[in-house]
């Protein structure tokens, strides 16, 4: 599969390195800050980070999907605001991440940090058929509910950040004040 890239910045591929595979296992490519100037980002706040380049996927049945690097998320609490990104193959605009920080500490990025690994899919597009009945299941309509987590794990509270140590309750919880609880296996 090929995937071009255009650099619309002139630091990308001499001061910044084009996006990359860490090693031949990666899944993603690191996405690095293509940045004059440190953004420091403040807790609870969001930034757009640039890239300095933008990309042509083959055709529709691939997108690009922006992840957040782990060793941010999990050291420092900056990861990305939306989850996921998603870049469309008709896209061509240049990739920015959108980060957040979810701790109570300020986190600096520098000039050609990495922020983020940008994921190639294969992705299918539905063709949508409307009906009055669908096919039925084991599971049939019943939902994931979290009202058995909130009474089997009473300290859990929604909106936490989720970090984790087992503790002898069952439970799982992380130090701080951004604390999710949720059973252990």
């Amino acid at each position: 599969m090929e995937l071009k890239i255009k650099p619309l910045s002139p630091k990308i591929g001499t001061e910044i390195p084009l996006p990359s595979y860490a090693t031949a296992g990666s899944a993603g490519m690191d996405l690095r800050a293509c940045i004059d100037a440190p953004i420091t980002i403040q807790p609870r706040e969001r930034v757009k980070v640039p890239t300095g380049f933008a990309i042509a996927l083959p055709g529709p049945e691939y997108a690009a999907f922006i992840f957040a690097r782990s060793g941010l998320g999990n050291n420092y609490g900056v990861t990305l605001p939306n989850c996921v990104g998603v870049v469309d193959s008709d896209y061509r605009g240049e990739v920015i991440v959108g980060l957040t920080n979810l701790s109570d500490e300020a986190y600096t990025i520098q000039p050609g940090d990495r922020v983020a690994q940008l994921v190639i899919m294969p992705v299918a597009q539905a063709n949508i058929t409307v009906t009055d009945t669908l096919d039925d299941t084991e599971r049939g309509v019943q939902r994931a509910e979290l009202g058995d987590l909130w009474e089997t794990c009473p300290a859990v509270r929604p909106f936490d950040v989720i970090l984790a140590n087992e503790l002898d309750d069952g439970c799982v919880r992380s130090g701080g004040k951004n604390t999710t609880l949720a059973l252990a296996e």
